[in-house]
């Protein structure tokens, strides 16, 4: 178990590590948790075998290797992927939280802890963690965790779809490209390069460039923000449990002069990688739990970023190749105070108030036919700014 805390935390993150240590051990694992791990195993082990005419010579020198150093097996993924889907199903609870016992022991333990050298940092001692290794040990009132899932879907209602007002083709890129009804344009290449894969990219120009020098944090660090808040009803953690065996990944962004969201999908789960897009136009989450930990963890970098000599060269070339102009000095601890989640949510929400001045770019694996309906749905997006948070 892993964990990384700000300065003169130590001891209190490695009780919690403990603690969740103990937690496993004394209630064990969840039915559904395991339920959502065999969920992923599945799907990983199908993208690679769906991929398996994509593979770069690299991945089976690779394989050849490990073969050889430490024989390791190489059947194949046809194989692999008859064996997941034979034996992970059977895999039962019980079993988890049998093997749990033998794992989980007080013997054979290693503690490893680094810490910056810096004034004001508390020496971490052997005797203090013992101490906090054994009162968690003696704690068998470590309540059982609670698996909250949510049942609803990700898109309450289906967005009113528009039109596509024109199309032309794209010759020098074998493409094709179409304007809708509200105005938002979008750029399509169909390829073969992957069996399992379409990326996307959507962009506006604009970005925090067309902020005052008082909202520059604000607007530099909303996107970071947002996309760990989750989206809609969802926070971060129930947003990842309601996308299990989905092969989705999308990412919005606020740039120096545009803004706009990225990502890539599976094809048979485009769907729901559409829904999250149009989710980032119209629901962003105001989340003051993910806000506050976002501020904490840069703080703590920044704290010992003083001890980087990298970082200090890197942030006096930066200065003297931008005239030390205010709006590129480096991130310091004293300037993350400028950070309001009001004022971020109030700029996410203009910047990506009207889908219909982006450009959405898709290149994969797709047919056109197919994609069109469900793309006009996503980019449909409202051009009032007014139901935004």
């Amino acid at each position: 178990v892993v964990a990384s805390t700000k300065n003169n935390g130590v001891e209190r993150s490695v009780q919690v590590l403990m603690e969740e240590v103990k937690r496993v051990k004394l209630h064990g694992v969840t039915s559904t948790g395991l339920a959502r791990q065999k969920l992923e195993t599945l799907t990983s082990v199908d993208k690679m075998y769906k991929e398996r005419d994509k593979q770069k010579s690299t991945g089976y020198a690779s394989e050849y290797q490990r073969n050889f150093l430490s024989d390791e097996a190489f059947p194949g993924i046809t194989y692999e992927r008859a064996l997941y889907q034979k034996y992970i199903p059977t895999i039962t609870v019980e079993e988890v939280n049998a093997l749990v016992d033998k794992l989980i022991t007080s013997e054979n333990n290693v503690i490893v802890v680094t810490l910056p050298e810096k004034e004001g940092v508390k020496k971490v001692t052997e005797k203090g963690l013992l101490k906090v290794i054994k009162k968690v040990g003696k704690n068998n009132d470590i309540a059982a965790y609670v698996d909250n899932y949510s049942t609803k879907p990700l898109l309450e209602e289906v967005p009113a779809a528009g039109t596509v007002t024109s199309k032309k083709e794209l010759p020098a890129i074998n493409g094709r490209e179409w304007t809708l009804s509200n105005g938002a344009k979008v750029i399509l290449k169909s390829t073969d390069f992957k069996n399992d894969e379409i990326l996307m990219r959507a962009y506006s120009f604009g970005g925090y460039s067309l902020y005052g020098q008082e909202d520059d944090i604000s607007a530099k660090y909303a996107d970071n923000v947002i996309a760990r808040s989750g989206i809609g009803e969802f926070d971060n953690i129930e947003l990842d449990k309601k996308l299990a065996g989905k092969i989705v990944s999308v990412s919005p962004f606020i740039g120096e002069l545009s803004e706009g969201i990225r990502g890539n999908t599976a094809p048979d789960d485009l769907e729901t990688f559409l829904q999250l897009v149009h989710l980032y136009f119209t629901q962003p989450r105001k989340d003051l739990k993910s806000f506050a930990n976002f501020i904490s963890e840069q703080r703590n970098s920044l704290e010992n970023k003083s001890l980087s000599p990298q970082a200090a060269f890197s942030d006096t070339i930066t200065g003297i190749f931008t005239i030390y102009h205010p709006r590129k000095k480096p991130l310091t601890a004293d300037m993350l105070e400028e950070a309001k989640i009001d004022r971020m949510m109030a700029i996410y929400g203009e910047r990506f108030a009207n889908a219909g001045d982006f450009t959405f770019v898709f290149v994969g694996n797709f047919d056109y036919d197919k994609i069109q309906p469900q793309v006009v749905c996503t980019a449909n997006r409202p051009s009032s700014p007014a139901d935004h948070p």
